[in-house]
Parts: structure tokens; sequence; C-alpha cells
């Protein structure tokens, strides 16, 4: 009797654990990332999410701000202005974990993201390391391609072996 509890209580968790599908993802016409689209609440990126970044009224990324560039009805960027020349780009999760690929950033030989060589120097002047701090890497904090910016606010020094493993989950 036992061996059929445990089984079925196996079961139960299973049925109960979140599916890992990937949703579409919403990115505003300026590259910016405005979050999953989705109506999972428990999403930390979903634009349902009310308590998240991009879900949240009152978020200045959130297309549910009414007041915000991406959720007013006025505002050129907004999907829900039915005047706007904005709207947004609806692009498909990519790869085996979340995804969020930059179609409109602009990208240098190697496809990557561009990068301010100048931004990155003036964050290792500011810091006191002109000339790089052994063992780090510079950092964006709010990824470039989830539209963080590229500018020494947005930058901090992390480790290498925290820059790898953040790497493999943060942009393809």
């Amino acid at each position: 009797m036992l061996l059929p509890l445990a089984v079925l209580a196996g079961l139960v968790v299973l049925a109960a654990a979140p599916a890992r599908a990937q949703s579409p993802q919403l990115y505003a016409p300026d590259g910016t990332y405005l979050g999953n689209l989705n109506t999972n609440q428990f999403d930390p990126n979903s634009v349902s999410n009310p308590y998240g970044q991009y879900g949240s009224p009152y978020s200045v990324d959130s297309i549910n701000n009414p007041y915000g560039q991406y959720g007013s009805p006025y505002s050129p960027n907004s999907a829900r202005n039915p005047f706007g020349t904005g709207g947004g780009t609806v692009a498909e999760a990519r790869g085996g974990h979340n995804s969020s690929y930059c179609s409109s950033c602009a990208r240098d030989s190697h496809g990557r993201i561009a990068r301010s060589p100048e931004m990155r120097e003036q964050f290792m002047r500011e810091t006191g390391y002109p000339h790089g701090r052994p063992g780090y890497v510079v950092d964006h904090i709010r990824p470039l391609c989830h539209g963080g910016a590229d500018t020494p606010a947005n930058m901090q020094w992390q480790t290498r072996s925290e820059a790898r493993a953040k790497d493999l989950w943060e942009c393809d």
C-alpha cells in the first residue's frame, strides 16, 4: 500500500511542475526587450506578471504602464497607439534556454552586439583600473541584448568565472 502512495505522490509532483516551453518575446522598435508574451503570472519576465519589470503598471519597461513610452495610447512606440509608427516585434525564443536575440541591435564583424570601446575605457578609469583589473572582466548589469545601455552606469567588474557562467544563460 505504501508503494502505490509514493508513486501517486511522485506523479502529483510531476504534474504540478511548470512546463519549460519557450515563450515568444516582445521587443520595442528600438530593440529594447519588453518581456515574454505569456500568461504566466509567476514568470519574472512575463508581461502578465503584475509585480514583474515587464508586467507592472508602474514599470518604465512595461507595456501595461499607461504613462510609459511602451504602454501609453499616445506614445509612437506603443502597441496601444492605433496611430503610432512603433508597436514592437515579436520574436520566437531560440536555443535551450530563455533566448533574447536582439535582431535590431548593431553588430560587429563577428555578429556580436557592437560595444563602445570609449565607454569601456571610461568605466575602467572611473573605477580606478585604467589598464584592467586582473582576473575580472567588464560586464553590463542590464545586458545589451535586453536593452541595457552601453554606458559606464550600466557596467560592473565581474570575475572571469562568473562571466562565463552568466554568458551561458544571459543571451545568445
